[in-house]
């Protein structure tokens, strides 16, 4: 579903939400917003700049292997790269074991040129799929140490007490 991008409101370079046009900041991401119009000029080029991409590998580009898997969810992958205008290959894992347990896997590869683009398409999905697109992150690196007089829960960012082994906000057990 493509969402209507109007000209005069602000909107998240990051999460996409919309503001109104005097906010500069987005109240979830805390980072600069950009006009609806500069959001269409930069999805004008993005859809230009797939236009113009070759939709074929050929002997001289080069190849980095992404994604490793069955057949099935690769060329589903392969789809989806398809979809966006990125073309790719499947080659046989060299690594794997052959039939002898159950088959073997393939690696998606794509143009080396291409790599960031869609290391960036599987991040997204990656963020969409886990229900974390939503989910303050910043704080996921934070450990309990039972000997500080405060601490950071990982999950919500509340500082907290240390005195207790359960976040007071999210209920995150440390014990």
């Amino acid at each position: 579903m493509t969402k209507y991008i109007d000209p005069e409101l602000k909107y998240c370079p990051k999460c996409g939400d919309e503001y109104i046009p005097e906010r500069d900041d987005c109240a979830a991401c805390n980072i600069e917003l950009l006009s609806g119009a500069r959001l269409l000029e930069l999805q004008e080029e993005q859809r230009r700049q797939r236009d113009e991409r070759s939709r074929a590998i050929t002997a001289e580009d080069k190849v980095v292997g992404i994604r490793k898997g069955t057949v099935f969810d690769m060329k589903q992958w392969q789809a989806r790269l398809e979809r966006e205008g990125f073309p790719s290959l499947l080659v046989k894992d060299d690594q794997g074991c052959g039939s002898k347990c159950g088959g073997s896997d393939v690696v998606l590869q794509v143009r080396e040129s291409d790599g960031q683009a869609v290391a960036r398409i599987f991040s997204l999905d990656h963020l969409h799929s886990t229900g974390l697109k939503d989910h303050d992150i910043t704080h996921v690196d934070a450990v309990f140490h039972a000997d500080a007089e405060d601490t950071v829960c990982p999950a919500c960012g509340i500082t907290f007490s240390t005195s207790s082994t359960e976040c007071p906000d999210c209920g995150l057990c440390f014990a």
